[in-house]
């Protein structure tokens, strides 16, 4: 699982974008990035969360989930611990019938496996990584010696 986790996410951050890149600043302290060929018809769609490069992005229409995750960057991976399992959530919301409803929500394994969606105009991708740690040998062998000490002191108590 691991293996095929880091295969995907290998893909994801080193996909290039297959249209022009522009950085675009609309307002100070607002990131707003521009990925289509020039005359083409855009979207603007928001990434927030675990990215390299979140805000504001204005896609070619037609552009899907997988292609808006590699233009932010792919998912934002700090170093992992050998006991440390991480598992990178991606969410898509759009505002439908005047309710904001989330249409989309895989991890990054099953994003590869299940397939994904188009984007549309306002849609707002999130990126959350979930880090689940497993028991070390560190913490059992603290757990008993700390458990051995505690018997200790009640056998000499009780003495």
């Amino acid at each position: 699982m691991k293996r095929l986790s880091f295969i995907a996410f290998l893909l994801v951050a080193f996909a290039g974008p297959t249209a022009h890149a522009q950085i675009v600043t609309a307002t100070p302290g607002v990131s707003v990035y521009r990925y289509a060929e020039p005359g083409r018809t855009t979207i603007n769609v928001q990434v927030w969360g675990d990215v390299r490069t979140p805000g504001l992005y204005q896609v070619e229409a037609g552009t899907d989930l997988l292609n808006l995750l590699s233009y932010a960057g792919g998912p934002q991976a700090g170093m992992q611990r050998g006991e440390e399992d991480r598992i990178i959530h991606v969410q898509l919301t759009r505002i439908q019938g005047g309710r904001q409803s989330v249409l989309f929500e895989k991890t990054l394994d099953q994003l590869f496996a299940d397939g994904y969606p188009e984007l549309q105009e306002g849609d707002l991708m999130t990126v959350r990584t979930e880090v689940k740690t497993g028991i070390a040998l560190r913490d059992v062998a603290v757990f008993t010696s700390s458990l051995g000490t505690l018997a200790l002191v009640i056998l000499r108590l009780t003495e």
